[in-house]
């Protein structure tokens, strides 16, 4: 099986979105079994605590395991050795570790490891499922949950014959968190790897009608990389589409569906004359915030800045289910999903998703072609020529904390305690060390100010720059193939603007999954990885 699986394309989207949003009915209507899966999140008590990731696999019989629980170990060791007394106290290593078989001599640290490990080849029970995906602040401890299960008949069957390997992460911190507190002050900075939002291969946005102001101060930076850097998906409910199907009078198979799927993204559905207003328009004001949508007055909607996919091939609509709604809690969803309004909704679900993992593969594939080209580098590398006095200029204007007209644009973040002239000298003086105990960089002085602030600076600054050149990028004429000399994309012959933004999405991408440390964050920045070198271009 693993040799099968190593043979095939790996993807990972991310379901991303506010609570009850649809999320995880979204991903459970592409499974085999989706009442189960909707089963383990029904009712407030049930919302899953930390991120869930979904391995699909074609041939399965079982309708969830365990396949990985990945801890957030530095925190858990330092608790521990603090204080080796909160294995047995704390509600969330009592209840799955069993803390009372720990020896008095046994070293704590390998008995949690060993813990995690049975309890990945456990056979659980759906209310031990539920318990573990759905106890309260299990996030402390536990970064990520990964699941194993059985695709549904026609997504496996897509899944197989493109040799797709796939995972599903349903997210909650991104816009949830936001909703825990509102004072940004009390609420823990988390990195795109807590968020779930690490190593993505796209995006499926659940839109909500109003999004809080405190997603857009948390979260700046992480929105900016992530939707900048991987394709995008807006996915809204609506509660007519079932009865229009219906109204209709065809029969329920995939042809009629993919039909109004495809209808309804080339707005040739009537009653949808206007897709952006009814149903996105509140999550492209929010987009246009972080600079990754702006409105075009001329035609009157919004567009992404940096995208290969036009507007309306990202949007789709997922109709309501009665039948599902209408369950309670304690509920057994075996008969709502086998209801015509929930088989409905499946049969969308999976055909909006063989479409959109379709249009990731293509985007992918003209990526590759982009960067074997040499092109990226080259013009990487003249924006580099071309702006790199700005961010020496801008360097110079670093000397302590400050926030007037001439605070820095990239050299960030900024610090009380730091100036051009420390940042210098620790660059220069081999002695100064940069990184502390197990490679960390948060660690304070006893007067609390940053011990490291320069490692800190200059990784961020590398990515803020590195950002910036691509956003600076332009291009002249055709991407060409550097041997043959012919156009790499024929279809997109002319149309340099078209293939400008495939170059910058290209090396977004780059940008976000090698040199971004998705371990570290410092106040709202995120980190270069602190392993690799950027290229000297």
């Amino acid at each position: 099986m693993n040799n099968e699986l190593n043979s095939k394309k790996t993807m990972v989207l991310a379901s991303l979105g506010m609570t009850k949003s649809g999320k995880t009915t979204g991903i459970a209507a592409l499974t085999k079994y989706p009442d189960v899966l909707i089963g383990l999140s029904a009712g407030d008590s049930g919302r899953t605590k930390t991120t869930v990731q979904y391995h699909f696999l074609p041939e399965m019989e079982k309708a969830i395991q365990v396949e990985e629980i990945v801890l957030h170990e530095g925190k858990l060791i330092e608790d521990l050795k603090n204080d080796p007394k909160c294995l047995k106290q704390d509600s969330i290593l009592k209840e799955f570790l069993e803390p009372e078989k720990l020896g008095e001599n046994d070293n704590v640290t390998e008995y949690v490891r060993e813990g995690i490990r049975k309890l990945e080849t456990a056979e659980l029970s759906n209310d031990q499922f539920k318990q573990l995906l759905c106890t309260e602040a299990i996030d402390q401890y536990v970064k990520r949950i990964t699941l194993r299960v059985p695709a549904q008949e026609k997504f496996a069957e897509f899944l197989s014959d493109s040799e797709i390997d796939l995972n599903i992460r349903d997210t909650r911190g991104l816009l949830d968190i936001a909703l825990e507190s509102n004072d940004k002050n009390k609420i823990r900075m988390q990195s795109l790897s807590e968020l779930g939002l690490e190593d993505l291969d796209g995006v499926l946005f659940f839109c909500s009608e109003s999004y809080p102001n405190i997603i857009q101060d948390l979260y700046r930076d992480v929105f900016t990389t992530v939707f900048k850097s991987v394709p995008i998906f807006l996915i809204a409910r609506d509660n007519l589409l079932y009865n229009i199907f219906k109204g209709n009078g065809k029969s329920m198979s995939y042809e009629n569906v993919e039909f109004i799927v495809q209808a309804i993204r080339e707005e040739k559905l009537g009653i949808y004359s206007d897709t952006e207003q009814q149903f996105f328009l509140n999550t492209f004001k929010l987009m246009e915030n972080f600079e990754i949508t702006k409105r075009n007055e001329e035609k009157q909607c919004y567009e992404f800045t940096d995208t290969y996919f036009e507007r309306e091939k990202i949007e789709f609509l997922f109709p309501s289910s009665v039948s599902l709604k209408s369950c309670s809690k304690d509920t057994d969803f075996g008969e709502a999903v086998q209801e015509e309004d929930f088989k409905f909704y499946q049969m969308m679900a999976v055909i909006s998703c063989m479409q959109m993992i379709g249009m990731i593969c293509k985007l992918q594939e003209n990526i590759g072609k982009v960067l074997t080209s040499g092109a990226a580098s080259e013009c990487l590398k003249k924006s580099s020529e071309e702006q790199g006095r700005r961010l020496w200029d801008d360097f110079n204007k670093y000397n302590f904390y400050h926030t007037s007209l001439n605070a820095t644009k990239y050299v960030k973040p900024q610090f009380e305690e730091v100036s051009i002239n420390r940042l210098e000298t620790d660059i220069k003086d081999p002695t100064i060390p940069l990184l502390g105990e197990r490679n960390g960089i948060t660690t304070k002085d006893e007067d609390g100010s940053w011990k490291y602030p320069t490692t800190a600076v200059t990784a961020v600054t590398s990515k803020q720059w590195i950002f910036e050149l691509i956003s600076r990028i332009t291009l002249q004429e055709d991407i060409k193939d550097p041997v043959t000399g012919e156009v790499l994309f024929p279809n997109l012959k002319g149309n340099v603007q078209a293939q400008k933004k495939l170059l910058k999405h290209a090396l977004y991408n780059i940008l976000y999954k090698q040199y971004i440390d998705s371990e570290a964050m410092i106040y709202y920045y995120l980190f270069v990885n602190r392993y690799r070198c950027c290229p000297s271009n």
